[in-house]
């Protein structure tokens, strides 16, 4: 009788191991799309994602 529920909790501690590497994954995609974007188009990330130039450029040693 006590198989079951260990069994039963393994698998459901495996699928949240699962969960948060997924969503890992899907930040670090996002970060990459938007360091890309911010290379090649700086102009559409502030569109699309709202960011003010002045305080990046200032962040990465720009003017």
């Amino acid at each position: 009788m006590l198989i079951c529920p260990l069994f039963v909790l393994s698998v459901l501690t495996a699928l949240s191991y699962l969960s948060l590497f997924a969503l890992l994954i899907a930040l670090s995609e996002l970060t990459a799309l938007f360091a890309l974007a911010w290379r090649f188009e700086p102009t559409m990330v502030v569109v699309l994602f709202g960011v003010d130039v002045d305080i990046i450029g200032n962040q990465i040693g720009g003017n």
